[in-house]
């Protein structure tokens, strides 16, 4: 998950970041916390998960030092 914005230094301060995320797999919800650093975030599951649905709610932020906006670039799921 890339859960900023990469283009570069400015727009990665100048955004917000989520900090906190509640991610929802059918029944079945986590809280994920993220330090504030400029790099990939993987989320693994220590059991399997099966459902049609994500959802993705965001539950904090580090604040932007520019804009009130957040950012999230990507979010990719990776399955067996």
């Amino acid at each position: 998950m890339w859960n900023k914005n990469w283009k570069d230094e400015q727009y990665y301060y100048g955004n917000n970041r989520p900090s906190s995320l509640i991610l929802t797999l059918g029944e079945e919800s986590w809280t994920v916390d993220f330090p504030d650093e400029w790099e990939e975030f993987g989320v693994r599951f220590t059991s399997s998960v099966q459902t049609a649905t994500l959802k993705v709610a965001i539950n904090g932020v580090y604040e932007g030092t520019e804009w009130d906006d957040t950012v999230i670039a990507e979010i990719g799921v990776w399955y067996e």
